[in-house]
């Protein structure tokens, strides 16, 4: 099997229009596995003639997710005594993780006058109140997420932005496998093979949904029919390391002919 790049779909000799078929894969409907590694069946098995091309993605950028190990932090406002700021397990944008905090900050201390903002410019938090405040993060995994660092962060003249960038802009790419529909393009030194090579060009803080690029087209051509009832996808990072998403659910379009 073998890649093929075009940036003009209508000059594509390779595409019968009228014998495309489409391939729905959401992870809700898998058979086991995890959203980032699983097995998926088919009711009905389908044959590829000549390709299958990734047409379109949905996948959660990963880091922006909440579960029960990294949703909480204490937070404590002018020497009073530490209060517990809980997010929602699941995704949040980060504009909603501003809010969030906000609104649970000022339920602990009305008149803090506690502000927090996401600025989209520094891809950072910038929070400040009327007198000095901390935070208190437990763990690395939610200092990452909000950009701060491990234990206690200190407002500076009741200011107190994350030191750090947010960890949502994390990776650039990510690269889907699937074992029926191999390819030979590999990563770079790391020599992990791959399907498809998917750019998360959304906003960091959303869902990240891909469309076909212009410039170039995941498709996998095969010169012999083959035929598919199950298979098993796997989602990774840069790294070939295995994309955490909290098992988020996820869906991708294929057209095949």
């Amino acid at each position: 099997m073998s890649t093929i790049n075009t940036t003009n779909n209508s000059t594509n000799p390779y595409i019968d229009i009228k014998q495309t078929k489409y391939l729905l894969i959401d992870s809700r409907f898998k058979t086991y596995g995890s959203s980032n590694n699983f097995l998926y069946t088919l009711s009905t098995q389908i044959t590829v003639n000549n390709a299958i091309k990734l047409i379109y993605s949905s996948i959660p950028n990963s880091n922006y997710l909440f579960n029960s190990s990294n949703n909480t932090f204490t937070v404590s406002y002018n020497g009073s005594s530490a209060q517990t700021i809980t997010f929602s397990v699941g995704n949040m944008r980060t504009d909603q993780i501003a809010t969030s905090l906000q609104s649970q900050f000022l339920a602990f201390f009305p008149s803090s006058g506690f502000t927090c903002q996401f600025n989209t410019n520094t891809i950072q938090f910038n929070c400040a109140a009327n007198n000095n405040f901390y935070f208190n993060f437990p763990n690395s995994n939610i200092a990452s997420i909000l950009g701060f660092n491990l234990g206690l962060n200190y407002s500076n003249s009741n200011i107190l932005n994350s030191p750090n960038i947010v960890y949502t802009i994390y990776p650039d790419y990510l690269i889907m496998y699937i074992d029926k529909i191999f390819n030979n393009n590999i990563i770079s030194s790391q020599n992990i093979q791959y399907s498809y090579f998917i750019p998360l060009t959304a906003d960091r803080s959303i869902m990240n949904v891909q469309n076909e690029l212009s410039t170039y087209i995941n498709i996998i051509s095969t010169s012999s029919p083959l035929t598919l009832s199950s298979f098993t996808v796997k989602l990774f990072n840069p790294d070939g390391s295995s994309l955490d998403i909290n098992n988020c659910d996820w869906v991708a379009l294929f057209m095949y002919y």
